[in-house]
């Protein structure tokens, strides 16, 4: 209850007065609309209580209520095709040469990696990250209990009850003990994973190859718990990575070689042609930012498929299949 935590740190003299001295409450933003929704509301009740509220970007490349990529896509479409108009020779006033967006031209191409980055072109690239905070006002101290006393790290392998408390005394039942052995906790663990991301896999092409889908090696960046809690930036991570110029005969197939003909370019790349050791994990980074955006678009996705027709998909086979399915054998 706000009123009685705000009371609790000594800025209310009760609980129907307004804050006694100035304060000032920061917030990052969420991503997810429902918890964007749950921060304006704690911000309003907080506000009306004398309390000065503010909120930054979270920890996103581009906050999703900004990106607005259909219409961006539609005029980035519109001005390349009026500019391979004007290559052509077609009359100025001519519906290719006229610039203007068609309404459902992005359905052909919507949630697709190139539609997204086509999309950013007019946003232009994500901020660099800020610089490092080197001292925080301190806190004042508000009664709490210890976090030893949940027993939250004591289950004994029995999970939690109702009300998430545990009394189990056994180490073995200790359920972070796993978290805490692959994960290191804090700012400095974050940095150094990057780091080592950077110099001894994303250089050395693992993770633009095929060794980043070998599971019993670490060639992932291993970053994503680093960014869902705030250790580290998600600016720092795309630019650290960004900056990087190491190239890798590396690819995800080995396929002898391929052709691409466009309208007014055609290119032969083969197997030996070393691409950006970068590119695949910046594309993967920025998908995070479009993830973001179709929960702000498409608010119901976390029950409902995008395409509603899968909806009404079943299981035709027999449970035999089934079983074979789940276990992953190649044939039935």
């Amino acid at each position: 209850e706000i009123p009685r935590l705000l009371l609790e740190l000594g800025l209310l003299r009760d609980l129907r007065s307004t804050a006694t001295v100035r304060v000032q409450l920061s917030f990052n933003r969420r991503g997810e609309p429902w918890h964007q929704s749950s921060d304006q509301e704690v911000a309003s009740r907080l506000r009306a209580y004398g309390i000065e509220v503010e909120s930054y970007p979270g920890n996103v490349l581009y906050e999703p209520q900004d990106l607005q990529p259909i219409e961006r896509w539609q005029r980035w479409r519109a001005r390349v095709r009026a500019e391979e108009a004007a290559a052509r020779g077609l009359p100025a006033d001519s519906v290719a040469a006229s610039g203007k967006p068609k309404q459902l031209e992005h359905i052909s191409g919507f949630g697709s990696y190139r539609f997204f980055s086509h999309a950013l072109e007019e946003l232009g690239p994500p901020p660099f990250p800020l610089g490092t905070v080197d001292r925080l006002p301190r806190c004042p101290g508000v009664a709490s209990e210890d976090l030893d006393s949940l027993g939250l790290g004591e289950t004994s392998g029995q999970g939690f009850t109702p009300d998430f408390r545990q009394s189990a005394s056994h180490k073995s039942g200790d359920w972070a003990a796993g978290i805490r052995s692959w994960w290191k906790v804090g700012e400095a663990a974050a940095n150094e994973r990057l780091a080592h991301f950077l110099d001894s896999v994303l250089a050395a092409g693992d993770f633009e190859g095929r060794k980043r889908l070998l599971c019993h090696e670490r060639n992932t960046s291993e970053l994503s718990p680093y960014i869902r809690f705030g250790e580290i930036s998600a600016r720092k991570v795309y630019w650290a990575a960004k900056r990087r110029r190491e190239r890798t005969n590396q690819k995800l197939f080995e396929n002898p070689g391929y052709e691409y003909v466009g309208r007014h370019a055609s290119y032969q790349g083969s197997r030996d042609e070393a691409t950006k050791a970068n590119a695949t994990f910046l594309r993967r980074f920025i998908w995070r930012d479009l993830s973001y955006w179709f929960l702000w678009q498409f608010p119901s996705l976390p029950r409902t498929s995008l395409r509603p027709q899968y909806e009404e998909q079943t299981w035709s086979g027999t449970r035999r299949q089934l079983r074979h399915w789940q276990r992953g054998p190649a044939r039935s």
